[in-house]
């Protein structure tokens, strides 16, 4: 849904801007942090409707803020894991900490992003 907010965590600041403009070219507000605590302040200002999440940051990682994230505050937020881990148990526990879904960013193409976050409005 154009308009819609959403927040990219990723610490590839390249990575991060590709996102962005695809996301923004599809209409969508896009708030991008570096790291888990910068998306934990974004979460209180600016009220993301989704949250595309990377593992591995230095500050505080995704499984950090996925336990410092209180979802019961934010009921109509969506969180999806973006990774190219393969530990299936640490996948698992982001699920398990309230993540919607995983997905391998190494094998996502740009309109498999667009596809993947218009899935959630």
């Amino acid at each position: 849904m154009s308009g819609s907010r959403v927040l990219v965590v990723e610490d590839d600041k390249d990575l991060s801007n590709v996102y962005s403009i695809i996301l923004k070219h599809a209409g969508y507000n896009v708030q991008q942090s570096y790291n888990g605590e910068e998306a934990l302040e974004a979460v209180q200002t600016s009220k993301p409707d989704l949250i595309l999440l990377d593992i591995y940051m230095p500050v505080m990682d995704g499984k950090s803020f996925l336990q410092k994230l209180d979802l019961r505050q934010h009921p109509d937020l969506h969180v999806v894991v973006c990774s190219n881990t393969a530990d299936a148990e640490l996948l698992d526990e982001m699920l398990t900490l309230g993540a919607d879904q995983v997905v391998t960013k190494s094998t996502m193409e740009p309109g498999d992003l667009e596809q993947l976050v218009a899935a959630y409005f």
